[in-house]
């Protein structure tokens, strides 16, 4: 967290295949818990009895006489029931089209590809499906289709945050056959590129050469989350944040000149919820954790730190470090001393303020107040 502005730079992608492990070559055998795996990084074919081995001929999957099979990509693997595990998506928007080509060897003349793919919202709902599964266009062994994103969704997706998956199914397939490459392309048409854009927040700005570095408050989003559509072109965005002072873990927050915006959770995967404030500098006193606290703002000055506007929970307690020999409390009452130095504050039944005033003689005064 800073409170100065950030940048980002956009570079063309040479490589515009979206889907991981695309060409098939990552090991396939793995040992986890005690167990011998086998399993295909990136997809998930169905049924799972099927036995997949990466060889230099491409991905050999043994059907085992099974007359049908699916392969599904990103793999739907759910965390904690309602997210998505990181490489389990990929981010797709509404009025875009995707290419998506495969190429199989020793398929069988009587084999059939086929294809579907639907769309979900952040919340899972599936706001778009392909009504069947189309079959795919056959060129030697090369296959392709195409995924059209329309505009107007069946099922109005909660935000614009949509999520695409694919499957491809295979009938009457040979005992014993190679996948060699399965990719997933946005298409771009070249009478876009002529002014190519992003969209940040709903805010445009023209990208003007072909390494182009942006310094702008768009950044900051009062939400923790950035919309980014970069429809036009395949380019990689990297953001940067200069001169970082605080490092916040489970909570978006915002950074005055002398003041911490504590805003909203990020998850609730705690029993307790619990916010981390991790200074990037040496300071002699700062509020490290809160714990059932909601949201609040937190001032710095010389002398005291000041707890405002604090919407929590019962039994809300704060982290405390110091190294003050003594100091005064507000609204609350320590509790007990920590191995750190730190110590447990913890907050009255009814207090939406707490104030901590420091007395005796500090051996490291507080550094700049910009924090």
């Amino acid at each position: 967290m800073t409170d100065d502005t950030p940048y980002f730079i956009v570079t063309p992608n040479t490589d515009i295949v979206i889907n991981e492990n695309n060409n098939l070559t990552y090991e396939t055998d793995f040992f986890f818990a005690g167990s011998d795996i086998n399993k295909v990084v990136g997809f998930v074919i169905k049924p799972g009895a099927l036995k997949s081995t990466d060889t230099k001929q491409g991905l050999m999957i043994e059907t085992l006489q099974e007359n049908k099979f699916q392969i599904h990509f990103p793999e739907e693997n759910y965390l904690y029931d309602t997210y998505l595990s990181r490489s389990g998506y990929y981010r797709c928007a509404k009025n875009t089209s995707y290419q998506l080509s495969a190429r199989f060897s020793n398929l069988g003349e009587n084999t059939v590809v086929k294809y579907t793919y639907k769309i979900l919202d952040i919340k899972h709902t599936l706001c778009y499906q392909q009504a069947t599964f189309k079959k795919l266009r056959k060129e030697n062994n090369q296959y392709s289709g195409h995924i059209e994103i329309p505009e107007t969704l069946t099922h109005k997706p909660i935000d614009d945050c949509l999520y695409l998956f694919i499957t491809i199914e295979i009938l009457k397939p040979l005992d014993k056959f190679f996948v060699h490459n399965i990719n997933l392309t946005q298409i771009v048409n070249s009478d876009e590129t002529s002014s190519p854009s992003l969209s940040v927040n709903s805010s445009q700005l023209l990208l003007s050469d072909h390494r182009y570095i942006k310094k702008t408050n768009l950044l900051k989003s009062s939400s923790g989350s950035l919309s980014i559509k970069n429809k036009f072109a395949s380019n990689t965005l990297f953001t940067v944040t200069p001169n970082i002072q605080w490092q916040i873990r489970n909570a978006t927050a915002q950074l005055t000149k002398n003041e911490i915006h504590i805003q909203s959770l990020r998850h609730n995967f705690q029993k307790v919820p619990e916010i981390i404030l991790t200074p990037t500098s040496n300071k002699s006193h700062f509020i490290n954790r809160l714990k059932n606290i909601l949201s609040c703002v937190i001032s710095y000055h010389q002398n005291s730190i000041k707890l405002s506007q604090i919407k929590k929970n019962k039994k809300a307690e704060i982290v405390f470090h110091s190294n003050s020999p003594s100091i005064e409390i507000t609204g609350g009452k320590q509790k007990k001393h920590l191995h750190d130095g730190s110590f447990i504050i913890v907050l009255n039944i009814h207090a939406n303020e707490v104030l901590i005033r420091y007395t005796g003689n500090i051996n490291a005064p507080l550094e700049s107040a910009k924090a």
